[in-house]
């Protein structure tokens, strides 16, 4: 499958950080929401984020597909899904798991809370920029139009990922 090593790579990382979390003990702070109890939440899932990242990856692509046809451009849905495997992926890993994990192995869990907010933005800023880019390359639509696409998918993968990853 295309475009699937980035997004497996994001999920592996993102349980190995899970499963270090829940085995010193941590609870998440924001527990409203999560699919199961906040003393269960990290173990659970450090079992679930690898292929829940694949899947978000597909929603991403699917809806942003749709959207750049709707929109004018032309792709195939497995062309699109390839070069957003990376775009997506690959600034999430970057630029807010791997400084999660450096953040808690070196000042641990307490001090997730205090660095979040430095580096989250600029993970989301490079996300939405390489996701458009892909897009335009792909499907041939110009900057405005490969944004609105690919924002398409990126609210709406955003729906199960905020309530399923903390």
């Amino acid at each position: 499958m295309r475009g699937a090593a980035a997004p497996l790579a994001l999920g592996i990382a993102w349980a190995t950080l899970m499963a270090l979390l829940a085995a010193g003990g941590h609870r998440p702070s924001a527990a409203h929401g999560l699919p199961v109890s906040a003393d269960r939440y990290y173990g659970v899932a450090a079992f679930y984020l690898a292929p829940l990242c694949v899947a978000l990856w597909w929603l991403l692509a699917a809806v942003t597909h749709r959207a750049a046809r709707r929109l004018g451009g032309h792709a195939d849905a497995a062309a699109l899904r390839a070069a957003l495997g990376p775009a997506w992926a690959l600034p999430l890993l970057l630029a807010l798991v791997l400084p999660d994990l450096v953040v808690y192995l070196a000042a641990g869990h307490a001090a997730l809370g205090r660095a979040l907010p430095y580096y989250a933005p600029l993970a989301v800023l490079a996300c939405a920029a390489a996701c458009t880019r892909a897009t335009a390359r792909v499907t041939g639509l110009g900057a405005g139009r490969a944004f609105a696409a690919a924002a398409a998918g990126l609210l709406a993968h955003a729906l199960p990922a905020a309530s399923l990853i903390r």
